[in-house]
């Protein structure tokens, strides 16, 4: 399955659902255009990873939680390194902010938000939310814990 929007593809592969997006980076009141891509795999149902490629500079991945990305759409969400929260803005249904790092040295993107939920309803598809405890592999999870 192909789908096009004017700003991202999206793609399936067997159980992997990629999605090519242009999302902003924030710097002082600049905002600068970040190729980045979303890729969520029924392999690893409780995240997504997210992997930007900023002009003149190398890669980064991010680890962010399917649920987490999901919440942020709609109420501040998050702990640690990554926050979520909606912003009015432009784009149809306004925006969302996506923090990673610590307050004090950090990376604030934005993400168009109807782009962003219509990606996550297709991840919702692939693995319905609450069947992702059926998809890990717990016996290779209880091996980095043997003595729990």
């Amino acid at each position: 399955m192909t789908t096009q929007d004017s700003s991202a593809a999206t793609r399936v592969s067997r159980r992997v659902l990629t999605w090519q997006a242009r999302v902003h980076q924030v710097r002082r009141s600049l905002c600068f255009p970040v190729a980045a891509t979303f890729r969520y795999s029924a392999a690893d149902p409780l995240a997504v990873q997210i992997v930007f490629r900023p002009p003149n500079a190398p890669q980064v991945a991010w680890h962010v939680s399917r649920d987490a990305l999901i919440s942020g759409t709609r109420v501040l969400t998050g702990v640690g390194d990554v926050r979520l929260w909606p912003v009015c803005g432009s784009g149809r249904d306004g925006q969302v902010h996506l923090r990673l790092g610590h307050p004090q040295a950090h990376a604030l993107f934005t993400i168009d938000r109807s782009a962003l939920i219509r990606w996550l309803s297709h991840t919702c598809s692939l693995v319905p939310l609450g069947t992702e405890p059926e998809l890990l592999d717990w016996d290779a999870l209880t091996k980095l814990f043997p003595d729990a």
